[in-house]
């Protein structure tokens, strides 16, 4: 019984860490840098059970123009979460939810919600992936985009899809017999 009720504290606890948020507290927000976006993320995991459902809304904003973009930033949170993560913190697909919301004036946003309240708000730069994962890529003469994990993530996904694309399947020639 009282190993029960530790656990239930524990995960009323760990929602309580995410406080309820309003729109308004993000009217003058601004897109952060990579490692920022990282640490919500993990701020986010760590404070939501694993089976608890977590909705992503991306929206874009007035000077986006990109095909796809919202899909991109989804893509890319919902891969944070269910591949970049190590095995043991890893979120089940089922427990992100993705959709597209109605653009915004000013910057396009991430904004995530747990039990249907708003936790989180995160500006993104226009025309701009949502990047949380790769902060430091290609620095010290490393090639971007040349490690397996980054090529989960756009733009570095852009690369792999382009190569896919452009692998033509040739028939091979049939000999002649003399």
């Amino acid at each position: 019984m009282f190993v029960f009720l530790s656990v239930a504290f524990v995960a009323a606890q760990e929602i309580e860490n995410l406080p309820s948020r309003q729109p308004s507290e993000f009217v003058d927000a601004r897109p952060q840098y990579c490692w920022r976006n990282g640490l919500t993320l993990e701020n986010i995991t760590q404070s939501t059970p694993a089976n608890e459902t977590i909705i992503v809304i991306a929206r874009l904003g007035d000077r986006d123009s990109k095909p796809n973009l919202s899909k991109r930033r989804l893509q890319n949170v919902r891969t944070y979460w269910t591949q970049y993560l190590g095995e043991q913190i890893r979120r089940d697909r089922k427990t992100v939810i993705l959709a597209e919301g109605e653009p915004t004036s000013g910057f396009g946003q991430i904004e995530f919600y747990v039990r249907g309240k708003l936790v989180e708000l995160v500006k993104v730069s226009p025309n701009s992936d949502f990047n949380a994962a790769d902060c430091y890529g290609g620095i010290d003469g490393e090639l971007p985009c040349a490690e397996d994990w980054q090529k989960l993530f756009y733009p570095c996904r852009d690369r792999v899809e382009k190569q896919k694309q452009n692998r033509k399947v040739v028939p091979k020639k049939k000999r002649s017999r003399q």
